[in-house]
């Protein structure tokens, strides 16, 4: 993947960068917009990855999944997994979409959009 330039902040976006192809070029309060690596724009919906882990939970607990489990993921609100030491960010969208983040500044202010729309990632590490 090809690395991005500087952040800028807009009206329609949390935040914006200047990306190649392969990378996330905004982050709004519904998701995440990015060039995929065939060039083409694509979207990342937060509140379908939302839905994608909550069946993933489902499926995992079984018979164990409780209310109070509920209770918590409606507040943590997960919608991928994040590696800090790789900077890289996995998203629970169908099919699961990775990117790999140019730079230290950039993993932190993607997340920091992500905490602003209202979700969470999960450390992978």
């Amino acid at each position: 993947m090809n690395r991005a330039n500087a952040w800028y902040a807009l009206e329609t976006n949390l935040y914006s960068l200047d990306a190649a192809v392969g990378q996330i070029t905004s982050v709004t309060m519904t998701g995440i917009n990015y060039v995929d690596d065939g060039g083409n724009p694509q979207f990342i919906d937060f509140e379908t990855c939302y839905q994608n882990f909550l069946m993933d939970q489902r499926r995992r607990l079984g018979s164990q999944y409780m209310d109070a489990h509920k209770e918590f993921y409606d507040w943590y609100k997960s919608i991928g997994f994040r590696s800090a030491f790789t900077m890289r960010l996995w998203f629970y969208a169908d099919p699961p979409v990775e990117f790999e983040i140019p730079t230290e500044d950039s993993f932190w202010q993607i997340l920091m959009g992500i905490k602003k729309a209202g979700f969470r990632t999960t450390d992978g590490e």
